[in-house]
């Protein structure tokens, strides 16, 4: 056998080997706390939080209101970020992950005429011309690219 039948696999198999490399790992990161870092302790000011925040709800004047936004401002500040946060890391993921699929185009097109042959008829003659077309292309994982992002 030839070498030259198979130097295109061997080719492929050689190319096929930069896939590699180190797997990827979460750091363990420890969720912000902003209680614990505006509580005067360990030599850290305090501030004023009404100064950042709308207080639109006191124009009411209604004390039941004013500690009900209280709680839930203290409650969900840390959540609120969390919630952003993995919205936003799940929209990257569907992006990268969108590059493993197939990219489908469509078309359609018709065309309507009405020409004459000189010389061999002095009638109009009618053609039409419909085209309907499917295209898909994807991209190969051939080095991992496609992979490595999604880890």
């Amino acid at each position: 056998m030839s070498l030259k039948a198979f130097l295109p696999s061997l080719l492929v198999l050689a190319l096929s080997a930069c896939a590699v490399g180190p797997d990827y790992k979460t750091e363990a990161l420890e969720p912000a706390n902003i209680t614990t870092a505006t509580d005067g302790a360990a030599g850290q000011k305090n501030f004023d939080r009404s100064r950042f925040e709308g207080i639109w709800w006191q124009q009411f004047e209604d004390p039941t209101l004013n500690q009900l936004v209280t709680q839930s401002l203290q409650g969900n500040r840390d959540l609120r970020v969390a919630f952003a946060r993995w919205k936003a890391a799940r929209a990257i993921r569907d992006d990268v992950s969108n590059d493993a699929m197939p990219t489908i185009t469509s078309r359609v097109s018709s065309d309507l005429g009405k020409g004459q042959i000189p010389g061999q008829t002095t009638d109009r003659v009618n053609s039409e011309r419909y085209d309907l077309g499917l295209d898909m292309a994807w991209e190969i994982d051939l080095f991992g690219r496609i992979q490595r992002n999604l880890e």
